[in-house]
């Protein structure tokens, strides 16, 4: 997950920090609701671990010593109408400040806020952070509670860093599960950055529910996640049809597990608590095979993450985490 990096812009009409004009008032509140969200605050650290059984690689920690989050203001020649009518994906990383994880992160800030005014008193707020903290969930869940904050108002889902294990729970033994089939297929270096095309489709609820109809008779219980990724693939597939035709074409599946052990993880969970798996299909089955054939094996698919793996990411993710600061005074 070193590689990734989340981006998350905000857009307001109005300025929602009030009497704001400088970065002065929005360090106050930043500052104060910070003291919720320590790790946040820190830095990176790898740590060589004393247990055989982690097989002897570094695992990454963080070190919650108030070194703070980097702050960016920022202009934009536009009116925020503008913007939206003419602006790309790309266009709007502009409006988020990000540089990767450089060889020795311990003064590199994993997040990163990003204030930027439009014409006419537009403002957005971008929030970047490193996939390693947080996911979209928990991203999203930060910039809300300060807000909350900014208000006056109290944090309604308070920050849960940990959630700790029965006393029974362990983490799984098992070395042959989806999570750690996909970590290990990914390469070890850094993959080339590429130019990503970002659209945007709108599927009628009418229309969904004839999908799924035909769907049914098929895979009684698929979901319209289940038929619109087959829907995806089989087209991708169908008008860019790779090069050579005997070999398999696969899809990474990645989905928010908070909901899906028991008991769930709270709403206020701040971490990362995707899971990665990789489905493959022949690109001969893929062109041919009806939709709802290639629905029912991504519905499998999905159905077979067991719960054991599921409980294991959080508890793994739980232990490698470490809090240690040397002051409390919460510096941005």
């Amino acid at each position: 997950m070193g590689r990734h990096s989340i981006h998350v812009v905000f857009y307001y009409r109005t300025n929602p920090f009030l009497d704001c004009s400088d970065l002065a008032g929005l360090r106050l509140s930043l500052s104060e609701f910070l003291c919720s969200y320590l790790p946040v605050t820190g830095r990176l650290a790898a740590r060589q671990p004393a247990e055989e059984s982690r097989g002897g690689d570094n695992y990454w920690v963080v070190k919650c010593n108030d070194a703070g989050v980097r702050m960016l203001r920022a202009n934009v020649g536009a009116t925020l109408d503008e913007w939206l009518g003419f602006a790309s994906g790309s266009d709007e990383r502009d409006l988020t400040v990000w540089e990767d994880m450089p060889d020795d992160p311990s003064i590199w800030s994993p997040f990163c806020i990003q204030i930027s005014d439009f014409e006419g008193g537009g403002l957005a707020i971008g929030l970047s952070c490193s996939h390693m903290h947080a996911d979209q969930t928990s991203a999203t869940l930060l910039v809300k509670s300060w807000a909350e904050l900014q208000r006056g108002e109290p944090i309604s889902q308070p920050p849960v860093f940990h959630k700790f294990p029965t006393p029974d729970s362990k983490p799984s033994p098992k070395t042959n599960t989806m999570l750690l089939k996909f970590y290990a297929s990914k390469p070890k270096d850094r993959v080339p950055k590429r130019q990503m095309a970002t659209a945007t489709f709108r599927f009628p609820d009418a229309k969904m529910k004839q999908c799924l109809s035909e769907i049914h008779t098929e895979c009684p219980d698929a979901t319209p996640f289940d038929a619109l990724l087959a829907l995806f693939w089989t087209r991708v597939v169908r008008l860019n049809p790779p090069v050579e035709q005997n070999h398999s074409h696969y899809l990474t599946i990645c989905r928010d597990s908070m909901k899906l052990i028991h008991p769930p993880l709270p709403i206020g969970y701040f971490g990362n608590a995707l899971h990665f798996s990789r489905l493959s299909l022949d690109i001969e089955a893929l062109q041919s095979w009806r939709l709802e054939r290639v629905a029912g094996i991504v519905h499998n698919h999905v159905a077979s993450v067991e719960e054991e793996e599921l409980a294991r990411l959080w508890i793994v993710s739980n232990g490698r985490k470490e809090r240690s600061w040397s002051d409390t005074s919460n510096r941005l």
